[in-house]
């Protein structure tokens, strides 16, 4: 409106809101936010909750520290699991081993088809996990929904098939390196 305020003479009142509403895209960058904003000229007070969000954050990162410690749980039980399969089915065939060993046949050609059992194993065990934990998720998305729909919750399959291809992936390299990582310790004939 320039220097002179020309239009700003016509007003009876200040047109523009006494408040602003902010909206950030995570919680962490709440108190950075409100602190750049706190420091702008015009600006007297700033109510964001800072309890409230304190409390979000810290909650978040316990959970991803429980999040990212059950993963790992998760993943050193997966591989034991595949491991242990893969040595029962080493031993069950110790014979046939031995007389392909004793015949002249290579490492790989024993090996190959253990660490193929491993990733099929791996493969199998995460569609069948991705397909419990999307119905239970879709089921508990949609409850939660209903019950608070102010709550933002993730439903889309768009965004969902992401999530579950990852999984089956894990699941399959878990399986493979839980083979190969038995059948190099315990094929010795």
């Amino acid at each position: 409106m320039g220097e002179s305020g020309f239009f700003l003479s016509d007003l009876e009142r200040n047109p523009l809101p006494d408040s602003f509403d902010v909206s950030i895209a995570r919680a962490e960058d709440a108190r950075p936010t409100a602190d750049g904003i706190r420091r702008l000229a015009g600006v007297s007070d700033i109510i964001y909750g800072q309890k409230w969000v304190d409390n979000l954050v810290g909650a978040l990162r316990v959970l991803w520290g429980v999040t990212g410690a059950v993963a790992g749980l998760v993943l050193v039980g997966a591989s034991l699991i595949v491991s242990n399969t893969i040595k029962l089915s080493v031993f069950a065939r110790r014979k046939e081993i031995e007389i392909m060993k004793l015949v002249g046949a290579a490492d790989g050609f024993i090996l190959f088809p253990f660490v193929i059992e491993g990733l099929v194993i791996g493969l199998v065990g995460a569609a069948m996990a991705t397909a419990l934990v999307t119905a239970g998720y879709v089921g508990l998305a949609a409850w939660a929904q209903s019950a608070a729909s102010f709550v933002c919750i993730v439903s889309d399959p768009a965004r969902l098939k992401p999530a579950a291809l990852g999984m089956i992936v894990f699941g399959a390299v878990v399986g493979l390196t839980g083979s190969a990582i038995s059948v190099r310790r315990y094929l010795r004939v």
